[in-house]
């Protein structure tokens, strides 16, 4: 199952926007404060909920450390829907919209605490179209993260809801620290498939002989000193390649978002981190979005992509009137752009 076109209306930065002809390694440019993070959460967002922590572990991630539902309304504007679409291969679709409690958004800003905020919220409604066509709706209490069934009994939106198969998804962003990857490694290690981290770590220092857990989660790796070293003393940017290689592992036939991918990696590791990705993703069947201001980073995507026709390559613009667009970039395009030093990110 792969996604080809994504439709996104009244969310974040972004108005009205669809892009189509997505293939599996889908790489996305574009200025700062063009849409590229809020592209990459509408898709997580049209594939998790209605999961009732997602908002707010996506906000989190967006620093937004509250239940702030008016924040995912493009200009603050809940008087219409967000809207999301994802259409896969198949031509069929999932479609997902967020309704806003009626309330002044003025006043929501100005209350106090947050304990006061999430009371004054309210429950927010999502409708679901799933891929098989079938509908159910659900509401959400910000301050509980309770569900209530709209339209149906309990049982009938229950069952809907339970069924409702969505490809798995992992949405990793440059300020999203804490993750636990502990348990996707021991699956590897249990699976003698740890050659595949041990390769990807390697694009980064190739003193990295072997890689353990420890103690309570604990993760060391041996680089040839007398005793092994625990991960973080390793830095950021092999944290973020042992978080992502361990998490593809576990997403078969599924989809990962990764913002700014060359955050935290140096130039030099990054055609070697998409050598093992693309390796896996082909193996494990897995789609890829990912976003990068790095002109390394699409150098290294091309050179090391199997094969070219599996690429996409997508640049958001938004013009003086904050309206979005997408120009669609060939392989070609962007190797000779990047031969002569055209901007394209």
């Amino acid at each position: 199952m792969n996604i080809t076109t994504v439709s996104i209306s009244n969310f974040r930065s972004i108005n009205e926007l669809t892009i189509s002809g997505f293939k599996q390694f889908n790489l996305i440019l574009g200025e700062n404060n063009c849409g590229k993070s809020s592209f990459i959460e509408s898709i997580q967002f049209c594939l998790g909920l209605p999961n009732g922590m997602l908002l707010n572990q996506i906000n989190t991630a967006r620093r937004l450390f509250n239940n702030d539902i008016f924040t995912a309304f493009h200009n603050l504007n809940y008087e219409k829907p967000i809207m999301f679409s994802l259409t896969i291969d198949t031509k069929e679709s999932r479609i997902l919209s967020i309704n806003a409690p009626k309330i002044n958004a003025q006043q929501f800003i100005s209350r106090e605490t947050a304990q006061q905020q999430e009371r004054a919220i309210g429950l927010y409604k999502i409708n679901v179209e799933r891929f098989d066509g079938q509908k159910y709706s659900v509401e959400y209490s910000p301050e509980q993260h309770t569900k209530n069934p709209l339209y149906q009994s309990v049982a009938d939106n229950n069952l809907l809801q339970n069924s409702d198969i969505v490809p798995p998804s992992f949405y990793w962003t440059p300020d999203w620290s804490g993750y636990n990857y502990s348990n996707a490694l021991s699956r590897l290690i249990i699976n003698k498939q740890k050659d595949l981290v041990i390769k990807a770590l390697k694009a980064v220092d190739k003193n990295i002989q072997d890689i353990q857990l420890g103690a309570n989660g604990g993760i060391f790796v041996d680089i040839g000193l007398s005793s092994l070293l625990p991960i973080p003393l390793m830095g950021q940017g092999i944290e973020k390649i042992l978080a992502i290689i361990t998490t593809l592992t576990t997403l078969k036939d599924g989809i990962i978002l990764i913002d700014e991918f060359e955050n935290g990696l140096h130039h030099t590791s990054m055609a070697q981190l998409w050598a093992v990705l693309f390796e896996i993703c082909s193996s494990q069947n897995i789609q890829v979005f990912a976003t990068t201001h790095s002109y390394e980073c699409i150098e290294s995507f091309i050179e090391k992509a199997p094969d070219e026709n599996k690429l996409s390559i997508t640049r958001l613009e938004r013009d003086s009137s904050g309206n979005h667009n997408a120009v669609i970039i060939t392989p070609e395009a962007a190797k000779e752009a990047i031969k002569e030093r055209w901007e394209l990110r």
